[in-house]
Order: structure tokens, then C-alpha cells, then sequence
């Protein structure tokens, strides 16, 4: 995929993130343990499939990597789609600052690997 289409696919998972996020809150005040733990493992495949998808991006973009270097875009795009009943928290300037570090160190080690 190009870059512009890993953007894109980036955008929508932060879109569909923010009504995940929410799913996990609600799911997690259900108060019978069996029918929490049947409805969580259906919510298990979405988290897997939606993390599949990020990681793929993540292998080809590092600088969208929504862990490390994209994380501060990541961030702002959810923001984009946070809603009245589920608020989007901005990282702190520390945590953005962690996480470019990380992924330099990730990019770093990457380079030296290939050589």
C-alpha cells in the first residue's frame, strides 16, 4: 500500500477506535460474569482483526505507527471523533516526547539490524 492509503486506513481506525474504547467501558459493567466474559470474546476477534490492521501499517509506516512515531497524530485524529459519552484524552507533551524517542530507537536499531 502507498502512504496515502496507510494514512487513510490509519484515519479510520482512529475513527473506529473511539467506539471501541467505549464497547470495552460498556462491556466491562456488565454485572454477570458469564454472559461478560461470552460477549468480551466476540469483542476479543474485533480487537484482534483492528490490531491486525494497525500493525500492518505500523511494519510498512513506522512514522504512522500509532505507538510510537504516529502517535501523536493518532491521538488527534480519535480527538477528531470523540462524542458526547466517550471523551478523548490529548497525551501529555512527556508522553509524545516518549514515544518519538521510542520509535527513533526502533527506527535506530532497525537500521543497524539490516547492515
Amino acid at each position: 500500500m502507498d502512504f496515502k492509503c496507510a494514512e487513510e486506513l490509519l484515519e479510520t481506525l482512529a475513527w473506529i477506535s473511539v467506539p471501541l474504547d467505549k464497547l470495552d467501558r460498556d462491556l466491562a459493567e456488565i454485572t454477570d460474569a458469564d454472559e461478560r466474559e461470552s460477549l468480551k470474546k466476540h469483542f476479543s476477534a474485533l480487537l484482534k482483526a483492528f490490531y491486525g490492521i494497525q500493525g500492518d501499517i505500523s511494519e510498512q509506516y513506522r512514522d504512522l505507527d500509532p505507538m510510537f512515531g504516529g502517535f501523536e497524530k493518532y491521538a488527534l485524529l480519535r480527538k477528531k471523533y470523540e462524542t458526547d459519552s466517550f471523551n478523548v484524552e490529548i497525551p501529555s507533551e512527556e508522553r509524545i516526547k516518549q514515544a518519538m524517542m521510542t520509535a527513533e530507537a526502533i527506527r535506530n536499531f532497525s537500521q543497524n539490524s539490516e547492515k
